[in-house]
């Protein structure tokens, strides 16, 4: 099943998952990618928390959350103005413009 993920280029914008549900898969699944936009209707939204392992927030850990608060609360705190995500063979790529971060999860 397919992740799509967004970020928020503002300081306090979270980083979105959406993975599409059955029914926007049907759509997914359909032969024209101008009939596809409809996948984008149903499936759930989960947002990014850094979990910063020292004072330096230079590594730790990250989990999704449901909490769109919390996740704006930690974006305010981690990765603010975040410009482009990218996940490639199991790991995402993150840059924040703000703080020059490069987050690799």
């Amino acid at each position: 099943k397919p992740h799509f993920y967004t970020t928020d280029d503002s300081s306090d914008g979270a980083t979105v998952r959406f993975i599409p549900d059955e029914e926007a898969m049907k759509c997914y699944k359909k032969k024209k990618p101008e009939d596809r936009w409809c996948t984008l209707n149903s499936g759930s939204h989960d947002y990014l928390l850094f979990h910063s392992a020292d004072e330096t927030n230079s590594f730790g850990t990250f989990s999704w959350t449901t909490d769109y608060a919390a996740a704006q609360e930690n974006a305010s705190m981690y990765y603010k103005s975040a410009e482009g995500i990218e996940c490639l063979d199991g790991i995402c790529y993150m840059v924040t413009k703000r703080d020059k971060y490069l987050f690799t999860m």
